[in-house]
């Protein structure tokens, strides 16, 4: 749990640093309810055109829900 915050606190120091327009934050939740809408953000984010095709095949390789590993934990 340690290791965790300090990664989080980390990550949250480079955003903190950085203008909105050079950071892009997605959450898991949201990104697996919308993968195309994520897609498309993260595409113009970057400066890439969108290929519908790509938004599609992106969309189909992730879960239709969030998935919680640590129940799989024995």
């Amino acid at each position: 749990i340690e290791r965790y915050r300090k990664l989080a606190s980390s990550c949250q120091a480079v955003i903190d640093r950085l203008g909105p327009e050079e950071a892009l934050t997605q959450w898991h939740e949201d990104f697996v309810a919308d993968v195309e809408g994520h897609m498309r953000q993260l595409c113009a984010f970057v400066g890439l055109e969108v290929d519908p095709a790509y938004l599609a095949a992106c969309a189909a390789v992730v879960f239709d829900s969030p998935r919680l590993s640590r129940d799989s934990l024995g």
